[in-house]
């Protein structure tokens, strides 16, 4: 019978078991909570360098842009020298256009900058949140340590208490033996059945809290492939971050800075581990030599049966305690259960909030992207067209207009519609405004010659002209048979030519 232990020793081992359980519980969420939170910084520095590595990228990028559009304006600028103002005049609205175009980009990267200062605020608000969290942390901390405290001097207490009543058992229980053993076997009997309640709702709490840690893992697992998806398109958006690189080396700092709180932190919570280690030796220590006191007290209690039913009562009130201490156990569990679940929704909705502003600066940066890409495209193909212009500029030159023997004829009029071809397949857009203010110019001719039917000198002053400037399209060598469907074709691509040149206006 001596092994079942005083029923005093173990009532005062169940509240430092109840007590000790939950603080050893919030240390460790304290310490994964601190892992959190050392994680996601660590996380925030490496997407800051990644920021900074593509904003000088992209600082490169504008550099090379600038520097083309110095080339093209300088090629611009030599194309106006070397070309006369009317046959530029197309090129000058189109480069007003781009011009245009650079204005309302400009606009669109000012709204970017004011955006990225938004987001910079964003940081700071989060690193005062952090701050925030790291002072209630610290809070925590020093309740805990006060809860230490508490509970040492109630373990004092205790253990001077179980001194105190093995005293007065030595004195009251010497006569009563027989009938002690068998209240014993029940107390302990009651006892089982509250310790396996006590192991079934702490199980039970454990899984709960096992299930919202899943369940929290399982939301940042989410939440990081969804970071990792657009990691990608963030870092087009972060390179804006480069022209503001002293604030963000100030970010760094805080964050250096809170790192260091937080070790500072995590060496005060191995303090409290170890200090709680040590208490619970010390506590074995005591429940240990305790027991040894009721084995010694079993042989002694065979003369005390007069205090007999005082004690039962006392057991009893000590019962109703644990009962009472249990329960609020349960309800502190409880709010700490309902203090995690919002704490989650509320991390997931801020989570929610940044995922949808990242999404929006995405889409406005790959806007600007397609613009500018637009803009060189255009700019490209303008330059191209000079080009071409000076190319069919220079061989204009080369052609003669007067005293064309019959062969050369022939050829300068192949060369000329190769050229027009050429000016049709690289100029669509020209051409066929050319060919409409063409068939203007012969409604008009036709006019003016129902009209000026009266006026034949003047009409053979046209004709002479144009016949100087154009060859004879049917020379006495050649048949009339081998040339009858060029001889009209050969007039509109000249008409073409020389009014696409700026000469049929001046010869008239």
């Amino acid at each position: 019978m001596a092994t079942h232990g005083h029923p005093s020793g173990r009532n005062y081992q169940h509240p430092d078991r109840t007590e000790n359980n939950p603080l050893h519980e919030e240390i460790v969420k304290l310490n994964d909570l601190l892992n959190r939170e050392r994680h996601w910084r660590i996380q925030l520095f490496q997407e800051l360098e990644h920021t900074k590595e593509h904003m000088a990228h992209q600082k490169n990028l504008t550099e090379v842009y600038i520097n083309r559009e110095k080339e093209l304006k300088r090629h611009l600028e030599r194309l106006e020298k070397t070309m006369g103002a009317e046959s530029l005049c197309t090129s000058k609205t189109a480069l007003d256009d781009s011009k245009n175009r650079k204005k309302n980009l400009q606009k669109d990267y000012e709204e970017l900058q004011v955006a990225h200062r938004i987001s910079q605020q964003k940081f700071t608000a989060e690193l005062q949140l952090q701050k925030d969290i790291n002072k209630a942390l610290t809070k925590e901390v020093d309740k805990l340590r006060a809860a230490h405290e508490e509970v040492s001097v109630q373990y004092n207490a205790a253990v001077l208490s179980a001194k105190q009543q093995a005293d007065t058992l030595r004195e009251q229980f010497a006569t009563e033996i027989k009938t002690f053993i068998h209240r014993v076997a029940e107390d302990n009997v009651l006892i089982q059945s509250l310790g396996a309640e006590i192991n079934t709702l702490h199980q039970k709490i454990v899984d709960d809290i096992k299930v919202l840690q899943q369940n929290a893992a399982q939301m940042e697992i989410l939440f990081q492939k969804d970071l990792k998806q657009l990691k990608t398109q963030l870092n087009v958006q972060m390179s804006l971050n480069l022209r503001h690189k002293s604030s963000q080396e100030k970010l760094t700092a805080e964050l250096q800075l809170e790192k260091d709180k937080n070790k500072g932190l995590k060496e005060e919570l191995d303090k409290i581990r170890a200090a709680y280690d040590d208490v619970s030796v010390q506590y074995n220590a005591a429940v240990w030599t305790a027991k040894q006191q009721t084995d010694t007290l079993y042989q002694e209690f065979a003369r005390e049966r007069k205090s007999f039913n005082d004690q039962v009562a006392n057991d009893e009130r000590l019962i109703q305690n644990l009962r009472a201490e249990m329960d609020k156990l349960c309800q502190k569990m409880t709010d700490e259960i309902r203090v995690l679940q919002q704490n989650g929704a509320d991390k997931e909705m801020l989570f929610q909030k940044e995922l949808q502003e990242l999404k929006t600066q995405l889409g406005v940066q790959t806007s600007l992207n397609l613009e500018l890409k637009a803009e060189l495209e255009a700019e490209r193909n303008i330059a191209r067209s000079q080009n071409k212009l000076n190319e069919l500029c220079t061989k204009e030159k080369s052609v003669p207009n007067v005293h064309f023997h019959h062969e050369p004829a022939e050829k300068t009029g192949v060369s000329v519609e190769s050229l027009a071809v050429e000016a049709e397949d690289d100029f669509p857009e020209t051409t066929t405004a050319v060919c409409k203010e063409e068939q203007e110019n012969q409604f008009e001719d036709r006019s003016e010659e129902s009209d000026d039917d009266k006026d034949k000198n003047d009409q053979g002053r046209q004709e002479s002209s144009f016949s100087n400037a154009i060859p004879d399209p049917k020379p006495a060598e050649v048949g009339s048979d081998d040339l009858p469907p060029r001889k009209t074709k050969k007039k509109s691509v000249w008409k073409r030519v020389n009014h696409f040149l700026g000469l049929g206006k001046q010869q008239k």
